[in-house]
């Protein structure tokens, strides 16, 4: 796979390839423009770290992963695959790996090349694969504006009745009826019929996994600087808003450096803006690491728990 995938990125176009190199430049000169800002601050400031937080911080995240490979297992068990849940969270775990590679739907690719080699219908992983993205950025929506609603108008790009009409039309597209046409569109056969509740269901899910990576988001904030827990709204918005808009910009050839500008401007509202790129750099570090032990971890467990039912 490494000769494979050394080949493809020396094959991209050079536009694609300036145009990432100038928006992680981009994104580099923000961040450091923010950290020079108040770089007196940065020096004086007291540092401190709380292993307790970042303990709790990792649970919350394994949490949220149990529920997102379990969502993915549901819905490809509801669009008719006949894999185990074992396998889906398997292919799902080590598929999400490679959403850390810049450019775009790495993840999409191994994780169609990990189902075809168990026989599985390639229409049916993208389908499913496509549906799954609407629903983050629906779940991404709603939960941005349960949490973060009143400053959306102020602090993005997009209004705030854009951000409804986002969410509005998500709902609508989640509606069975356009689904099944779909479906019988790209002629995925032996699927079961979906229902809204189901639909509903993931959403939901999907809710609970931005949640819970909003709430890790606060915790390893406040590891560094004490935040009061009144805070953690405004946190799990941010989170939601900046990781849905991210999502939005999955088309250019790399975001790498978005995410933490988002963060890092929408931070600096509530703490100095030098601690609040160090915190969403610092962030992604640990998600990093949370998922090169969290991801093995729940594919041996998932396997440990596979062995005992078979042997009950």
């Amino acid at each position: 796979m490494g000769p494979k995938l050394v080949k493809r990125l020396a094959a991209l176009p050079l536009s694609q390839i300036l145009l990432a190199v100038g928006t992680l430049a981009f994104s580099c000169v923000v961040l450091g423009v923010l950290l020079y800002r108040e770089r007196a601050l940065l020096l004086q400031f007291e540092w401190h770290f709380n292993p307790l937080l970042i303990g709790i911080a990792f649970l919350v995240f394994f949490a949220g992963l149990v529920i997102a490979t379990l969502t993915w297992a549901s819905l490809m068990a509801r669009m008719g695959s006949r894999l185990s849940y074992a396998t889906h969270v398997d292919y799902y775990c080590l598929s999400q790996l490679a959403k850390r590679l810049p450019g775009t739907l790495w993840y999409l690719a191994g994780r169609t090349y990990l189902y075809k080699q168990s026989g599985e219908s390639l229409r049916l992983v993208t389908f499913a694969s496509s549906i799954e993205l609407f629903i983050t950025i629906l779940a991404g929506s709603l939960t941005s504006l349960v949490f973060a609603g009143y400053s959306l108008a102020e602090q993005t790009a997009l209004p705030l009745w854009g951000w409804l009409g986002l969410s509005g039309m998500g709902l609508l597209f989640l509606h069975p009826a356009p689904l099944h046409y779909l479906l019988r569109k790209f002629k995925i056969v032996d699927t079961p019929r979906l229902h809204y509740r189901h639909l509903l269901g993931w959403v939901a899910c999907y809710c609970l996994i931005w949640i819970s990576g909003g709430t890790v988001f606060f915790l390893v904030s406040n590891s560094v600087i004490a935040i009061p827990l009144s805070q953690l709204a405004y946190f799990i918005g941010s989170w939601s808003l900046v990781g849905t808009l991210s999502i939005l910009v999955f088309f250019l050839p790399s975001n790498l450096g978005f995410t933490e500008v988002g963060l890092s401007l929408l931070l600096a509202n509530v703490i100095p803006s030098s601690l609040a790129v160090i915190i969403a750099v610092a962030n992604r570090i640990f998600l990093l690491i949370c998922e090169l032990v969290g991801i093995p971890l729940l594919i041996l467990l998932t396997r440990c728990f596979t062995r005992i039912i078979k042997k009950a």
